[in-house]
Protein backbone atom coordinates (compact mmCIF):
# COMPACT_ATOMS: atom_id res chain seq x y z
CA UNK A 1 0.00 0.00 0.00
CA UNK A 2 1.60 3.28 -0.73
CA UNK A 3 1.72 6.35 1.54
CA UNK A 4 -0.33 9.61 1.10
CA UNK A 5 0.86 12.76 2.00
CA UNK A 6 -2.19 14.48 2.68
CA UNK A 7 -1.49 17.66 1.07
CA UNK A 8 -4.38 17.65 -1.06
CA UNK A 9 -7.05 17.13 2.19
CA UNK A 10 -5.25 19.97 4.16
CA UNK A 11 -5.97 22.47 0.77
CA UNK A 12 -9.06 21.37 0.78
CA UNK A 13 -9.64 21.84 4.63
CA UNK A 14 -8.14 25.09 4.32
CA UNK A 15 -10.49 26.49 1.49
CA UNK A 16 -12.92 24.89 3.10
CA UNK A 17 -12.61 27.14 6.22
CA UNK A 18 -11.74 30.07 3.88
CA UNK A 19 -14.95 30.15 2.38
CA UNK A 20 -16.92 29.59 6.09
CA UNK A 21 -15.08 32.44 7.35
CA UNK A 22 -15.60 34.92 3.94
CA UNK A 23 -19.45 34.12 4.35
CA UNK A 24 -19.51 34.96 8.04
CA UNK A 25 -17.99 38.01 7.47
CA UNK A 26 -20.39 38.83 4.33
CA UNK A 27 -23.42 37.77 6.52
CA UNK A 28 -22.03 40.17 9.18
CA UNK A 29 -21.50 43.54 6.90
CA UNK A 30 -25.28 42.48 5.29
CA UNK A 31 -26.80 42.80 8.84
CA UNK A 32 -24.89 46.41 9.30
CA UNK A 33 -26.04 47.32 6.33
CA UNK A 34 -29.72 46.54 6.92
CA UNK A 35 -29.46 48.26 10.20
CA UNK A 36 -27.68 51.49 8.51
CA UNK A 37 -31.04 51.64 5.77
CA UNK A 38 -33.28 51.43 8.75
CA UNK A 39 -31.49 54.56 10.63
CA UNK A 40 -31.06 56.24 6.98
CA UNK A 41 -35.14 55.93 6.54
CA UNK A 42 -35.69 57.36 10.41
CA UNK A 43 -33.33 59.87 9.73
CA UNK A 44 -35.23 60.88 6.80
CA UNK A 45 -38.27 60.49 8.35
CA UNK A 46 -36.72 62.73 11.56
CA UNK A 47 -35.74 65.76 9.45
CA UNK A 48 -39.51 65.37 7.56
CA UNK A 49 -40.99 66.01 11.20
CA UNK A 50 -38.85 68.48 11.92
CA UNK A 51 -39.46 70.51 9.03
CA UNK A 52 -43.70 69.51 9.52
CA UNK A 53 -42.74 71.37 13.07
CA UNK A 54 -41.23 74.03 11.87
CA UNK A 55 -43.68 74.82 9.12
CA UNK A 56 -46.44 74.81 11.92
CA UNK A 57 -44.56 76.96 14.21
CA UNK A 58 -43.56 79.88 11.99
CA UNK A 59 -47.51 79.63 10.37
CA UNK A 60 -47.87 80.43 14.64
CA UNK A 61 -45.35 82.79 15.11
CA UNK A 62 -46.84 84.81 12.07
CA UNK A 63 -50.09 84.86 13.19
CA UNK A 64 -49.00 86.11 16.88
CA UNK A 65 -48.54 90.01 17.96
CA UNK A 66 -45.14 91.14 18.56
CA UNK A 67 -46.13 91.19 22.55
CA UNK A 68 -47.40 87.36 22.35
CA UNK A 69 -44.55 86.14 20.58
CA UNK A 70 -42.43 83.69 23.50
CA UNK A 71 -39.04 84.57 24.48
CA UNK A 72 -37.94 81.65 25.53
CA UNK A 73 -40.62 78.68 25.32
CA UNK A 74 -40.17 74.84 24.69
CA UNK A 75 -43.42 73.22 23.19
CA UNK A 76 -44.46 69.43 22.21
CA UNK A 77 -46.42 69.38 18.65
CA UNK A 78 -49.24 67.15 18.24
CA UNK A 79 -48.83 65.06 14.94
CA UNK A 80 -51.15 64.40 12.30
CA UNK A 81 -52.77 61.21 12.57
CA UNK A 82 -51.35 59.81 9.43
CA UNK A 83 -47.39 61.12 10.63
CA UNK A 84 -48.20 59.78 14.43
CA UNK A 85 -46.74 56.41 15.42
CA UNK A 86 -45.13 54.75 18.26
CA UNK A 87 -42.18 56.62 19.40
CA UNK A 88 -42.15 59.91 16.79
CA UNK A 89 -42.82 62.94 18.27
CA UNK A 90 -41.88 66.80 17.76
CA UNK A 91 -40.81 70.13 19.65
CA UNK A 92 -40.48 73.40 18.85
CA UNK A 93 -38.17 76.33 20.48
CA UNK A 94 -38.74 79.49 20.64
CA UNK A 95 -35.70 81.72 21.15
CA UNK A 96 -36.45 85.54 21.00
CA UNK A 97 -35.00 89.07 22.89
CA UNK A 98 -37.05 91.93 22.72
CA UNK A 99 -34.72 94.21 24.83
CA UNK A 100 -33.40 96.49 22.00
CA UNK A 101 -34.58 97.14 18.29
CA UNK A 102 -34.00 95.04 15.90
CA UNK A 103 -35.67 92.07 17.43
CA UNK A 104 -33.99 88.80 16.74
CA UNK A 105 -35.03 85.82 17.36
CA UNK A 106 -34.75 81.54 16.08
CA UNK A 107 -37.35 78.89 15.81
CA UNK A 108 -36.27 75.47 16.67
CA UNK A 109 -37.77 72.54 15.42
CA UNK A 110 -36.80 69.23 16.76
CA UNK A 111 -37.95 65.55 15.10
CA UNK A 112 -37.25 62.77 16.42
CA UNK A 113 -37.93 58.57 16.18
CA UNK A 114 -36.91 56.97 19.76
CA UNK A 115 -37.00 53.26 17.80
CA UNK A 116 -33.52 54.13 16.24
CA UNK A 117 -32.83 57.48 18.76
CA UNK A 118 -32.66 59.53 15.64
CA UNK A 119 -33.29 63.12 16.05
CA UNK A 120 -33.04 66.04 12.99
CA UNK A 121 -33.31 69.85 13.94
CA UNK A 122 -34.10 72.54 11.36
CA UNK A 123 -34.48 76.27 12.45
CA UNK A 124 -35.20 79.90 11.43
CA UNK A 125 -33.58 82.37 12.46
CA UNK A 126 -35.43 85.75 12.60
CA UNK A 127 -36.09 89.41 12.77
CA UNK A 128 -39.02 91.22 13.95
CA UNK A 129 -39.73 95.12 13.09
CA UNK A 130 -42.05 97.10 15.07
CA UNK A 131 -43.94 99.42 13.44
CA UNK A 132 -44.10 102.45 16.25
CA UNK A 133 -47.35 104.24 15.14
CA UNK A 134 -50.09 101.10 14.40
CA UNK A 135 -48.09 98.69 17.03
CA UNK A 136 -48.34 96.16 13.91
CA UNK A 137 -45.09 93.49 13.19
CA UNK A 138 -43.13 92.48 10.72
CA UNK A 139 -41.29 89.31 10.81
CA UNK A 140 -38.08 88.97 8.36
CA UNK A 141 -36.49 85.33 7.92
CA UNK A 142 -32.58 85.84 8.13
CA UNK A 143 -31.28 82.65 7.39
CA UNK A 144 -32.83 79.02 7.49
CA UNK A 145 -31.23 75.84 7.99
CA UNK A 146 -31.24 72.24 8.48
Amino acid sequence: MKKKNGMVTLFVLWLGGLVVVLTCITAGMSTLYLRQACRYRDSIEAMYLAESALLVGWHDLSQRSFEDMPTHDRIAIELPQDMAGAGRKCELAYYMQKQTPPYKGSLIAIGSVEATQVSRTCSIMYQVVLDNLTHESEITVLSMSN
